[in-house]
């Protein structure tokens, strides 16, 4: 349970942000004393005109990056939602695949995909019209480190919306323009490739699950979650099934401060799921 409240709460801070300048790495005046700062404030404005006229009249490197935090203007545009001034950039040749950050971890495409309001579509689909690449895989330069947000759809999974539904239409947008739906990331631990059903199980995406495992009949390892950390003792090895009906996944209705949270739908999932794998077998 306190794992099911921390994804939530997590989801609710990255949702919540997404409009708001007071992520330092995500605030214009980061771009002052800059050879662009001008054309930061009309971003900034979402003044669509006053972008096109710099953009026209200059010779300007749409993809600058801050020099503190290693961000382009359209990856701030993104995150304080600009949607005039991030058509402008993308049409004067702005990058949705371009690496951020001191580490390379992110670029403007994850970024519309993490700090999604609401399930929104806008942000995602702009960007994919404009040439982002939905398998872009991110790898840390970092030796034994690796990321949860490898790929754009490993990504994708586990957003809600401000109801708290999983944000399963910008999974099969991603799908639906090109994402693998078999990508997934060594696991330095486990030493496992994890893809979309360990990071469904991650999140308790259960929605989104039933997605891959009925409707796209993705493949499913025979062992698909280690738990026990890096200790062979220790460890224990599911399958779908087994750690779909462990006790983590539930879905037990719980309260808050009176208020129930009734969950009756996604053990509906979690069944149809755990039927469909049983129907397989025989």
């Amino acid at each position: 349970m306190k794992k099911i409240l921390l994804l939530v709460i997590i989801n609710l801070i990255m949702t919540s942000c997404a409009s708001q300048t007071e992520l330092p790495g995500y605030s214009f005046s980061n771009f002052k004393n800059t050879k662009i700062w001008d054309l930061a404030k009309a971003v900034e404005n979402n003044d669509a005109e006053k972008v096109r006229e710099i953009l026209t009249a200059k010779k300007v490197n749409v993809d600058f990056k801050d020099p503190e935090f290693k961000e382009t203007l359209l990856s701030l545009a993104i995150v304080n939602q600009k949607q005039n001034a991030i058509i402008e950039l993308l049409k004067a040749g702005a990058n949705p695949n371009e690496l951020l950050g001191d580490l390379k971890d992110e670029t403007p495409f994850i970024n519309a995909i993490n700090y999604n309001e609401n399930c929104d579509l806008f942000y995602i689909k702009t960007l994919l019209k404009y040439g982002a690449n939905p398998n872009l895989e991110i790898i840390n330069p970092e030796e034994g480190h690796y990321f949860e947000n490898s790929f754009p759809l490993l990504v994708a999974i586990g957003k809600t919306g401000n109801n708290g539904d999983e944000c399963l239409s910008v999974v099969k947008l991603l799908v639906e323009n090109g994402a693998n739906i078999n990508c997934c990331y060594q696991n330095s631990m486990t030493q496992m490739c994890e893809g979309v059903i360990n990071q469904c199980l991650i999140t308790k995406s259960m929605e989104t699950l039933k997605y891959f495992v009925i409707e796209k009949k993705i493949n499913i390892p025979e062992k698909v979650y280690i738990t026990g950390g890096i200790n062979k003792s220790t460890q224990k090895i599911y399958s779908l099934s087994e750690i779909l009906n462990t006790n983590d996944y539930k879905f037990e209705d719980f309260t808050i401060n009176g208020e129930k949270f009734e969950r009756s739908k996604i053990r509906q999932e979690k069944s149809e799921i755990l039927a469909y794998l049983k129907d397989r077998k025989r």
